[in-house]
């Protein structure tokens, strides 16, 4: 053990604490914005009498490029492995609640999905090429804007204690959505 000698300067003497400013760690920081969208969400419920995810995206608004711009390109490239576990627990959460033996039951609510995914594609695609939007590019946008946001639908079906067959519909068509959406992406990119 090392005994510190009167000719050293003080601070050298407590070079086992914290260097300030802390780095800040990926997971420190996501830990931080959950926080803060936490909060948001309570206030947006609490004092602004409005469902939680308003608060989110007012939170997410405030911190981002349109606000603080606190969660620029790097900070969201370390911060990857949290939102794709994020998507994975909000899609897995999806896929359980799709019924198969319901959609065997009812054709037409898959029928409805495959219209309403393919007529969400044409009118995304056709008006992406008036704007000049290369055909490719103006596919994978129009196969991405497919999906209905899996996220929204269970919040906003949570926030609200939606129950029954017209909330399982939305969340059959939500999952059908997303999985026509991927693979069409898939196919799109590959």
């Amino acid at each position: 053990m090392r005994v510190a000698h009167e000719s050293e300067p003080f601070m050298t003497q407590l070079n086992f604490l914290p260097q300030f400013p802390l780095d800040a760690s990926p997971l420190a920081l996501f830990g931080l914005l959950l926080l803060a969208g936490v909060i948001g969400g309570e206030l947006a419920r609490r004092v602004l009498r409005l469902p939680r995810i308003v608060g989110y995206v007012l939170v997410g608004l405030a911190l981002g490029a349109s606000g603080l711009n606190w969660l620029d390109g790097k900070l969201l490239k370390e911060a990857w492995i949290f939102v794709d576990i994020a998507l994975g627990l909000i899609l897995f959460e999806l896929g359980r609640r799709l019924d198969f033996a319901w959609l065997g039951r009812e054709p037409w609510l898959a029928a409805t999905a495959v219209l309403e995914s393919a007529l969400s594609f044409a009118f995304v695609f056709l008006a992406l090429l008036y704007f000049g939007v290369e055909p490719l590019y103006a596919a994978v946008a129009a196969s991405i804007a497919i999906a209905t946001a899996p996220a929204v639908v269970l919040v906003a079906a949570q926030e609200i204690r939606a129950e029954g067959q017209v909330t399982e519909r939305a969340l059959n068509l939500t999952a059908m959505n997303s999985v026509i959406a991927f693979v069409a992406s898939t196919m799109l990119l590959a």
